[in-house]
């Protein structure tokens, strides 16, 4: 194609699932162990599916959506969606999948399947690791990363829909955020979008790092209410952890070092430092020689207020029994569809035995089961 001809072309805008956080396409979501990942997943499914407003308060679309819980049973899914709904009924256009096989034992095409019938729908998977395919025997961790990943990133344009995939980060820090993406550069380099969830633990407060191709970078402030398992975008209020940092250097009256700002925070100074360096240059702090910060007097120091809930009353909805599920074990060419009210409502804990239907993995068949 000459570029002449491409510019001469129509093409249709960029489709969102959620605005300025997720566009149509292949999402990496990483974050530590337990940080609230499947939350956040769940809250951005159920805005989509309803047509409501996610995080409570950005407006979306209402969307086929699918929740590929590969961590979790019915039983505990159930008690989250029942917190997060606060009596709302549930999104008719919400399903959720408790097995996927992996992307090279017929799970790349379960998505092909369930994207040919909900063209510009949402899915996600949660975690990579339950899908992730065996590496090869010739090709470099660059490789076997790049490629077990960009069969998605193709459906995901093929088919305009927005995938998701929840990772882990791993332990050691970077000023570069995609360097704390647990594995090779692989991953980010096939995503269309990259979004990193950081939280201390014990604090409500998060910070949600986006980057991408169709979205601008940004630092996005989130606040979890783990009694209703539930994420609120804090606008333009300031974190607890930007908060503190605000407090300190008031109380202080001077500039002060990265050193004694970490010491009054009770942070690591690695820690310390990345906070003050991003809150200089959102200019919440004054920026006073290197390494030195200082009390910025026009940045409010706004106290907590609770957050709106989530609006669910834009489309259709039914009863938090009528949620789609497809139950089973990851990795397994086996899928089977309950009703949530009946068989799944007994699934055993973990520890206990399993029953499971496992037959031969029909692409035909998934679009049937998987609404």
């Amino acid at each position: 194609m000459k570029a002449t001809e491409l510019m001469a072309r129509e093409l249709p805008d960029l489709k969102w699932a959620v605005p300025k956080i997720q566009p149509a396409g292949l999402t990496i979501l990483a974050g530590r162990p337990k940080l609230g990942k499947t939350s956040l997943i769940e809250e951005l499914g159920i805005a989509c599916a309803a047509g409501g407003r996610a995080l409570g308060r950005i407006q979306v679309a209402g969307k086929d959506v699918l929740l590929a819980l590969l961590e979790d049973t019915p039983r505990r899914i159930k008690s989250r969606l029942e917190l997060q709904l606060e009596g709302a009924p549930c999104p008719d256009r919400l399903s959720i999948a408790t097995t996927w096989p992996r992307m090279d034992q017929g799970g790349l095409e379960w998505a092909e399947a369930w994207g040919k019938k909900h063209r510009g729908g949402v899915m996600w998977f949660d975690t990579w690791a339950r899908i992730r395919p065996a590496g090869s025997r010739n090709g470099t961790l660059y490789q076997d990363d790049y490629s077990g990943i960009a069969g998605l990133q193709d459906i995901a344009g093929r088919y305009e829909l927005a995938i998701g995939v929840a990772h882990h980060t791993r332990k050691m820090g970077s000023d570069d955020p995609l360097e704390t993406i647990s594995g090779t550069q692989g991953l980010a380099g096939a995503a269309d979008t990259i979004l990193i969830l950081r939280r201390e633990r014990a604090h409500r407060d998060a910070v949600l790092f986006v980057t991408g191709r169709d979205v601008e970078e940004a630092e996005i402030g989130l606040r979890f209410d783990p009694g209703r398992c539930r994420w609120t975008l804090l606008g333009d209020e300031l974190s607890e952890e930007r908060l503190a940092v605000v407090r300190v250097l008031r109380q202080a009256g001077h500039a002060l070092g990265v050193k004694e700002i970490s010491l009054a925070l009770g942070r690591s100074y690695e820690s310390a430092r990345v906070l003050c360096w991003r809150m200089g240059s959102a200019s919440q702090i004054l920026v006073e020689g290197k390494a030195r910060y200082a009390y910025n007097p026009r940045t409010p120091e706004t106290p907590e207020t609770e957050q709106s809930s989530l609006d669910l009353s834009v489309s259709p909805v039914s009863t938090v029994s009528s949620v789609s599920f497809v139950s089973g074990v990851s990795g397994v060419s086996g899928v089977q569809q309950d009703d949530y009210g009946d068989a799944l409502m007994q699934e055993p804990d973990l520890d206990e035995e399993q029953d499971e239907v496992e037959h031969a993995f029909d692409p035909d068949e998934l679009v049937q089961v998987v609404r």
